[in-house]
Parts: C-alpha cells; structure tokens; sequence
C-alpha cells in the first residue's frame, strides 16, 4: 500500500506543476494581450485628439471625469493665457444661491433669480433687478476660471464637479463679501 500512495502523490504532484505551468503561460499570454490592447487604445486616443479634439475631450470626460477634462481642455484649447471667448461649460445663465443646494446631477432651475450670465467676452450680474455687464477675458487655472477685466479683477470662480459634470459654481461676486453657489438656469 505505502507504494501506491507514494506513485500517488508524485502522480499528484506532476499534474498540479502541469497545471500550474499551463496557468503560467495562459496569464503571460493574456497579460501579453492587455498590453497589445492597452497600446492600441493609447493610438487610439492620440490620433483623436490630433483629428477631433472635441470627441477626445468628451471620450476624457466621460471616462475620467470633469477634473481630468478641465486640465486637458486648458491646455488644448489655450486657456492657460486669457481668451475673451468663454469655456462652452461655462456659457449661459446661472442662479446664485447664498448656500448650497442639495439637488440631482444636471439640475435645471426653473428660474432664475440673482442669476449671472457667461457670454463671449462678456459677464452679466443681476441684483435687485439691476444689471451690470463687464468685459472680460477668461482663464483656467486648475479647477478654477479667473475673470479678468477692468471693472473685475481676477474674479475665481470654482467649478465644483461631481463625475463627468460641473454640479455647481462657487464666486463671490463684485459688491459682496461672501461665496454664493451657481446653478445652471431656465429663463
């Protein structure tokens, strides 16, 4: 019996190194693959922001966020000088809140009290009915674009994002003294 237990074990001893081995050589070859796939992705995304910047930026967006597009929105779009053209994720009207809002990503507010206004080259603040309009130009630094212009000087505004979108705003507007919230808004 000793004898048959011994060719046993060594029985068992072979298979599992043949296992073993055919284990080895599967995860090398399928390590080998992500690698072949790994390249052809990073060719892929080099040549789309080379032929279509925009798809890249949203294909960056989606996949890594509103931080990671921001950064590289800056550098391929120059907003790392001034440029009087606002950023398209930052055009259009706004509500300002004194706090923040708990609301559902992509939120849009019916109406629009207090609200401020990015347009080209342009930015509109409304209080109590009365509108002042400056000229500016628009720079992006970090999570951060700063207002540039005669009558603001180097106003940040901080895009809070959550996932692949700006969920808010955060500024403290010219005339007053404490951080308000913006919110996409209707008319």
């Amino acid at each position: 019996m000793p004898v048959r237990a011994e060719r046993r074990r060594l029985h068992l001893r072979r298979d599992t190194i043949k296992i073993l081995l055919a284990a080895s050589v599967f995860g090398a070859v399928y390590f080998l693959f992500l690698s072949l796939q790994n390249d052809r992705a990073q060719s892929y995304f080099e040549d789309l922001r080379r032929t279509n910047p925009d798809l890249y930026l949203d294909n960056l967006r989606k996949s890594d966020g509103f931080a990671e597009y921001v950064d590289t929105f800056r550098l391929l779009e120059g907003y790392y000088t001034d440029k009087i053209a606002a950023p398209p994720f930052l055009v259009g009207r706004w509500t300002m809140k004194p706090a923040p809002q708990r609301i559902a990503s992509g939120t849009v507010f019916a109406d629009c009290k207090d609200p401020i206004v990015f347009e080209q080259g342009l930015v509109e603040f409304a209080r109590d009915g009365i509108k002042t309009q400056h000229q500016v130009t628009y720079r992006i630094i970090g999570q951060k674009v700063f207002l540039n212009g005669e009558d603001i000087n180097h106003l940040a505004v901080t895009m809070v994002s959550y996932g692949a979108a700006i969920d808010h705003l955060e500024l403290v507007p010219p005339g007053r003294d404490q951080t308000h919230y913006a919110y996409p808004c209707g008319t």
